[in-house]
Parts: C-alpha cells; structure tokens; sequence
C-alpha cells in the first residue's frame, strides 16, 4: 500500500489550524506539495529536472520521480536537518566545481561559455 497519493490540493485537504496557520493533510505526497509549490508555469517544467538530478546525485532509486522524492522525503525525517545541509553543499560543491573546470577548459583553448 502507498504510503502518499498524490493529490490536488482542494478545500477537502486543507484545514486551519488554532492558530490560524493552514495545513494540508499528511497523505498529500512530498512531491505534490512540490510541484504546487512552483507557481510559474516554467519553473513547474524546469524545476522536476533540476530536482531530479540532485536525487540522482543522491543515488536515490525508484521507478518515478515521485517516488524518489518521497523516499527522499523519508531520508531527511530519518536524518535529520543536517544530513540535509551536508547533502545540499556537497551537490553545490560538485556543480561549482565543474563550471570551475568548464571555465578553466575554454580559457585554455579559447572558446567561450
């Protein structure tokens, strides 16, 4: 049985708190609310992709993108913030690090970016 679904967020999902904060209800998947939270339409096109290869520097395996991100999702409660924090600096490491060497190569043979 899954453990998300993935949903639209409606009225029926959503729900005031005490103090006046809204909240969605637990069963909507990681990814879902992810792609609901990306409000122009090309950063709902980009950003799956982008997601996706931080997922797959991460080494996380599923059959979909959904599926990854929920496992994912998993692996922060598990985890913890910092294991989060350590992840996401050596992803950015390993991009600055090849725009460095990308810039390096095209100084040397004088092309440019």
């Amino acid at each position: 049985m899954e453990r998300y679904h993935h949903h639209h967020l409606s009225n029926s999902n959503c729900s005031i708190n005490n103090n006046n904060n809204l909240s969605y209800d637990s069963k909507i998947s990681p990814y879902s609310r992810f792609i609901y939270a990306l409000n122009a339409p090309e950063s709902k096109r980009q950003y799956p992709k982008r997601f996706q290869v931080f997922l797959d520097f991460l080494k996380i395996e599923g059959p979909t993108i959904e599926d990854k991100a929920n496992k994912f999702y998993d692996l922060i409660l598990s985890n913890g913030s910092e294991w989060l924090e350590i992840q996401l600096i050596r992803f950015f490491t390993l991009q600055n690090n090849r725009v460095v060497r990308m810039e390096r190569y095209h100084t040397i043979y004088g092309r440019s970016i």
